[in-house]
């Protein structure tokens, strides 16, 4: 284990970000590739209607996770080829992009659990449940939080 470092932290600069994205970016798309081919193998043997369905809503994950990471780490350049502005990095600690990572990962290991256990008779939700709360938790609470302003459960409340 490396000692702490001391004093002030280094800074990357642009052209090391936008390098760094481009890795990463690669790497998560190889991810969500190997992950779906495994997936679509399996199917081609064991094809009932929710794994297709499942299926296909892990490629939309996929599709949508990496179109919103492409989208954050889009640089920009000048006419001239020279780079203005890196983007988004990607690699930030405490960033979106950290949950949006988060969201290929789970979603390729649910998705190739799926594909393994499919044949067994068993499914599974090829998606993490919790990035739909973390895009939607305020849309549902919203309501809530604002007629019971008290913060306690209120069960009944709920099922009405």
């Amino acid at each position: 284990m490396a000692p702490p470092q001391k004093g002030k932290q280094g800074t990357k600069g642009a052209k090391q970000i936008v390098e760094e994205n481009v890795s990463t970016l690669n790497f998560y798309r190889n991810m969500a590739i190997i992950s779906n081919a495994l997936s679509l193998i399996i199917l081609v043997f064991y094809n009932s209607t929710i794994s297709i369905v499942l299926y296909l809503f892990s490629c939309l994950v996929y599709i949508g996770s990496y179109q919103f990471m492409v989208y954050m780490a889009k640089p920009k350049y000048s006419e001239s080829g020279q780079l203005l502005d890196s983007g988004v990095d990607l690699n930030m600690e405490g960033g979106i992009a950290e949950h949006v990572k988060d969201i290929i990962i789970l979603t390729a290991g649910c998705s190739t659990g799926l594909a393994i256990i499919a044949n067994r008779g068993f499914t599974e939700l090829p998606h993490p449940s919790y990035s739909l709360d973390l895009a939607s938790c305020y849309f549902f609470l919203k309501s809530y939080i604002e007629k019971n302003p008290s913060g306690v459960p209120n069960l009944l409340w709920m099922m009405t």
